[in-house]
């Protein structure tokens, strides 16, 4: 695989997507606790401890999102081949005559 396909992969994945927002939330999730854990004086390596996992879940997003491509509901890793996908059949939709619904009255 050449690197501009693997780079086109990547963005029809919307793995860049997962990983911008992953390490926005993640900044963010720092920054407020760095203040929480200082104001109560907790020790560093917890904070170490966090930022290690959430180093790690960035990794394990990303590969998910490679995975796992979610548009409209569906779940597909694989695009469909040319040959799977038939000619576009037209179908006429019908809608339905407006109607008025009468309850009876509480009396």
């Amino acid at each position: 695989m050449k690197f501009r396909e693997f780079l086109r992969e990547l963005h029809r994945r919307n793995v860049w997507k997962v990983a911008v927002a992953y390490t926005a939330a993640a900044v963010v999730l720092l920054e407020v606790l760095t203040h929480l854990f200082h104001n109560f004086e907790a020790p560093h390596w917890v904070l170490k401890v966090i930022t290690t996992l959430l180093i790690a879940g960035l990794a394990t997003a990303c590969l998910a999102a490679w995975g796992f491509e979610v548009k409209e509901g569906r779940v597909r890793s694989v695009p469909p081949e040319p040959q799977e996908v038939g000619p576009a059949l037209p179908t006429a939709v019908t809608a339905a005559p407006p109607s008025i619904a009468v309850l009876p009255s509480r009396t």
